[in-house]
């Protein structure tokens, strides 16, 4: 995960984009459950 470090990224960007990322996992998650 070392290479999401980028230092010409902010790190506001990446943890919305891990947040995005994490969210739609949980939507497609509960989607199958129910």
């Amino acid at each position: 995960m070392n290479h999401l470090a980028n230092p010409k990224t902010p790190r506001p960007a990446i943890a919305l984009a891990l947040l995005s990322v994490f969210t739609k996992n949980v939507e497609s998650n509960f989607g199958e459950s129910s």
